[in-house]
């Protein structure tokens, strides 16, 4: 059974990359913005399907780029040395959210599937990161949801907690 997601622990850092499900989804709508775009040239259409399928092409491929490159390798790392967390993007930027003793995990729910999101302490419910992706109701969702919180949420919580108990 293949993880849905990343998880690095080395004695400086420990990343996350929560959306390693997107891969099969950009491959998806990869094939199929070839098949729109390629699909006109092999039979004769007229100007408006030709448009259409060329459309839908486009948005199929913008939508796959859009995916690859700003949520498949996105990035959690939590410094252990400075104890702040950041959000990478490989390439593109990186950015500090917060400090170790701002960081509050939170399970939220969108359309009754849960997932795991981390939040500032001060404001629970206001600007979120969403560190796993969506579990289902199912029997494999339910295990996929043990199985992320034994392995990579108890790991997290105990880099935490030596901060909180300081305090």
């Amino acid at each position: 059974m293949t993880k849905p997601w990343i998880f690095n622990v080395n004695d400086q850092k420990i990343s996350l990359q929560p959306n390693k499900r997107y891969r099969n989804k950009i491959i998806i709508f990869t094939l199929l913005a070839i098949i729109c775009i390629l699909l006109p040239h092999f039979f004769v259409v007229n100007t408006e399907v030709y448009r259409l399928t060329v459309s839908i092409g486009i948005f199929c491929a913008a939508y796959a780029i859009y995916d690859f490159v700003f949520r498949l390798n996105l990035t959690y790392v939590f410094d252990l040395n400075q104890r702040k967390v950041y959000q990478k993007v490989p390439g593109l930027f990186i950015r500090k959210l917060m400090n170790f003793d701002e960081v509050y995990i939170l399970l939220e729910t969108d359309n009754c599937e849960p997932h795991y999101v981390l939040s500032n302490q001060k404001d629970r419910y206001g600007n979120n990161y969403a560190i796993s992706d969506y579990f289902s109701g199912s029997r494999k969702g339910i295990e996929e949801q043990q199985r992320y919180e034994t392995e990579v949420l108890v790991k997290i919580h105990q880099i935490l907690q030596p901060h909180v108990e300081r305090q």
